[in-house]
């Protein structure tokens, strides 16, 4: 996995395993709502496009905008 950031390794497999608790299957499609994205985010005290990259890095789809701008 790619770290970014200032991110070490250990530090990004413990952010994908906080992605992995959020995670529900729709479809075919795995997926994270944005509320949960932002709520890791907050969490480990990194922006919300960190979270969305990664979540892209792992192939894992947000859902639920809370700005509208996808479902």
């Amino acid at each position: 996995m790619e770290v970014h950031m200032n991110f070490t390794e250990e530090d990004a497999r413990k952010i994908s395993n906080l992605i992995h608790e959020k995670l529900y299957e729709e479809n075919g499609s795995v997926k994270i709502t944005c509320a949960h994205a932002l709520e890791i985010a907050h969490k480990i005290k990194t922006t919300p496009t960190y979270i969305g990259k990664l979540c892209n890095d792992l192939g894992i789809k947000i859902s639920s905008c809370q700005l509208g701008c996808f479902k």
